[in-house]
Order: structure tokens, then C-alpha cells, then sequence
């Protein structure tokens, strides 16, 4: 009974390691340059899509800081965006120039679609004033025709515009904008930044927004000078007609009176066939395997704690804890990697790779169990190993219950 259950575990984790390198995509189907494109028109007389341009920036910032300008490029594919460059240039309110068109290369991106990006930190000044930031992005788009045709490189330019008011300010975020792209199922994120003592701190999003994003945490009850607090935003349905809106970020400072700014958010839509409402299926699959994880972890736990069963329950025990350890490491490259490549190095995230690696320290110390023993005998191996595993599933709770979609419910008393 022993090697054939090694080998099935052995089997099992191979797969999820194969899973893991080659996760579940839906991929866009190619099409003729006939037939997709519109708005701008090259030498050879069709038109083309040209790529969007999205100038991310905080809306406001103190003086005497530094600030983050993204630059980020959604390009919606059939041809090959070539040769990007960036060009970026900051003008104050005086009409000085701060930063005179400074060059920066960008990603090139496949005729399969994708988003490049780039980031600027530029000092803010000591002094109050307006920022305009104007950024273009020039590019060789390349075309083919058929097989046996060459492609038409043709040279175009794509500009985008931002504002950043410098002053004094107790409470702001570090991105004017966000680009919500709806065919991708993934999750974005923005920070808010305090050089105060502000409290109730609520996060709101206008109009339809409010009924197409979940933002999490909406309450922070209160942040001090210096820290800084990840707010998610989760499409919740993909598929819905949603417009242009924004976030409000509201708070009270000492004195009790409130404030408030705000994040913009763009939505850009589909250029493919939508899919269900809710998830994509690497969403799906993840929250499912979370689900199975929790399961499986207690069982294990259960299986280790009973008494009796001899060999024949050890080995269950064992063969469902590194079966766990494999599908933790394909639940976390899966969503972290893909959906959650933003928010990856989050605080809940790291909760998740924490219990990954409470379970695989579980596990060798279970392959050690023998020569720990004779070490330092069976009753301190048996402790070591029974608080690992109920370490990690306390970890386990706190992460799918921070995180989890299907949890949601369990974060409400907390404002969550």
C-alpha cells in the first residue's frame, strides 16, 4: 500500500507543477485585418485600432515629496506594436518646464494584444502649484497582410494628459487613474497615503461603479502619518455595461471635519467575446481549489489527531498533506501570478505563501520524523509538527477570509 500511494502523490504533484507553468487561459482568436479594424487608416488603404493611452498620476500630492507617473499602453492587438517609446513631458502652472520631453523605451507588444507600462517618480517642489503632464507614446505598427505579403510598418503616435495639484495635503492617494480592462478577470489596486492622523476612513465608488466593484477594505478606521493602506478592486461582473466613473476616498481628521479626493476610473471594454458573468476561469479555479484547500487541510488535521488506524491512516494523513502542498503552490502561482499580479505582495497575500510554507516545513519535518525522533524523541517531534499544521490553518482561515470571494460575507461585520 505504501508505493502505490507515494507514486499517486508523486503523480498528483507532477501535474499541478504541469498546471502550474501552463495555467488555463482564454486566448484571443486571431482575425483578419479586414474585418477588425477601424478609426485610423495606414497606406494600404484599411484601418487599424489604434492602441489606448492611459496617464496614471495622483490628483493631488504635498509639496516636498515625490510622486509616480504610470504610463500604460492597452493595445488591443492584430498587429505588433512595435518600437514603443515614451516621451514625457511635466509643465507648473508658470508654463516652466519641469521635465522637457524625456525619452524612455517601452515593451513591444505582440500582434496577440497585451499592456506595457512605465513609471516616472518625478519631485513634487516645494512649492504649491499644478503639474500638466503630457505624455506621448510613439510606435511602428506592423501589419502583415497575407503569408506571402510583407508587413506595413507604418509610424504612429498616441498622446494622453494628466493633471497633479501640488499642496498641502493630509490624506491622498499615489494614482489619479485606473484602467479596468473588461476581458481581463484580474484584480487592480491603488494606495491611500496619510501625513496625518485621519480616521473613518471610507472608500466609495459613483454610479453603476459602486455595483461592478467590490473594494476592499471600504472602512479603515483609522491611518497615521506615514503609513499607507492597499485598497483591491474586484470586477465583480465582467460582462455588464459599466461607464467611466470614480472612487471617493472620505475621512475625518482631528478636529472631526471631513475631506475628501479621489481615483478615476476608466473602463475599457471587450475585444473578444465576453465571458460569463461573475469570473474567468482562472478565477473560478482558483476559488475552488481555495475552497478544496481548506477542506483537505482539515481533514489532514483530523486524520493526524485520531487515534488508531495504524499504518493504513498515517499514510492517508500523509499522502493529503503533500497532495495539499502541491495544489497551494498551484492555487498561489495560478491567482498571484495571474489575476493578482498586482496586489501580489500584499499583506493577505503574504499570509497565503506564509501557510505554503508552514505546510511544507510540516511536511519535512513528517519525512524527518525518524531521525528527529531518535534526536530529540517522539513527543517534541509530535508538538512541532501538530503546531505547524494548525498554524497553517489558522493562517489559512485569515487569508481566505481576508481574500476569498466566496468569504466575502464573513468580512462584512468588519467592514470589510
Amino acid at each position: 500500500m505504501h508505493r502505490p500511494l507515494t507514486r499517486l502523490v508523486a503523480i498528483a504533484v507532477l501535474c499541478l507543477a504541469f498546471l502550474a507553468a501552463f495555467p488555463p487561459y482564454a486566448s484571443a482568436t486571431d482575425q483578419k485585418c479586414t474585418g477588425c479594424h477601424s478609426t485610423i487608416t495606414p497606406s494600404s488603404g484599411y484601418t487599424l485600432t489604434m492602441p489606448r493611452l492611459s496617464v496614471s498620476c495622483p490628483a493631488v500630492a504635498p509639496p516636498d515629496s515625490s510622486v509616480v507617473i504610470t504610463i500604460r499602453v492597452s493595445h488591443p492587438g492584430r498587429y505588433e506594436f512595435a518600437s514603443p517609446r515614451t516621451n514625457l513631458t511635466l509643465t507648473g502652472d508658470d508654463g516652466a518646464d519641469i521635465l522637457a520631453n524625456e525619452s524612455s523605451p517601452l515593451w513591444p507588444i505582440s500582434a496577440q494584444g497585451g499592456i506595457s507600462t512605465s513609471e516616472w517618480t518625478v519631485p513634487t517642489g516645494p512649492a504649491s502649484r499644478k503639474i500638466f503632464v503630457l505624455a506621448r507614446v510613439d510606435f511602428t505598427a506592423a501589419h502583415p497582410h497575407a503569408a506571402d505579403a510583407p508587413a506595413d510598418n507604418g509610424q504612429f503616435a498616441i498622446a494622453g494628459r494628466g493633471e497633479i495639484s501640488v499642496r498641502p495635503a493630509a490624506v491622498f492617494v499615489n494614482q489619479g487613474e485606473l484602467l479596468l480592462r473588461g476581458d481581463e478577470r484580474g484584480a487592480t489596486a491603488f494606495d491611500i497615503i496619510s501625513s496625518v492622523n485621519a480616521s473613518n476612513i471610507t472608500v466609495i465608488a459613483s454610479g453603476d461603479l459602486g455595483t461592478a466593484l467590490r473594494l476592499s477594505p471600504a472602512l479603515i478606521t483609522d491611518i497615521h502619518p506615514g503609513q499607507r493602506r492597499t485598497i483591491m478592486l474586484d470586477i465583480l461582473d465582467p460582462s455588464a455595461a459599466v461607464a467611466n466613473g470614480r472612487i471617493d476616498v472620505i475621512w475625518e481628521d482631528a478636529n472631526g471635519t471631513r475631506n475628501a479626493t479621489y481615483v478615476m476610473v476608466r473602463i475599457q471594454g471587450y475585444h473578444g467575446t465576453p465571458a460569463p458573468a461573475g469570473a474567468g476561469p482562472l478565477r473560478l479555479m482558483g476559488r475552488a481549489i481555495g475552497i478544496l484547500l481548506v477542506g483537505l487541510l482539515l481533514a489532514s488535521l483530523a486524520l493526524g489527531l485520531k487515534k488508531g488506524g495504524g499504518k493504513q491512516r498515517v499514510r492517508i494523513h500523509c499522502a493529503i498533506s503533500w497532495f495539499i502542498i502541491g495544489l497551494s503552490v498551484y492555487h498561489g502561482l495560478m491567482l498571484a501570478w495571474g489575476p493578482y499580479s498586482r496586489i501580489m505582495w500584499s499583506n493577505y497575500l503574504l499570509l497565503g505563501y506564509a501557510t505554503a510554507a508552514v505546510m511544507g516545513a510540516s511536511g519535512v519535518n513528517g519525512v524527518l520524523q525518524h531521525p528527529v525522533i531518535r534526536r530529540s524523541g517522539y513527543k517534541r517531534w509530535l508538538w512541532v509538527h501538530r503546531v505547524t499544521i494548525i498554524s497553517a490553518l489558522v493562517l489559512l482561515t485569515i487569508h481566505a477570509i481576508a481574500l476569498g470571494t466566496d468569504t466575502a460575507v464573513l468580512r462584512a461585520p468588519f467592514g470589510q
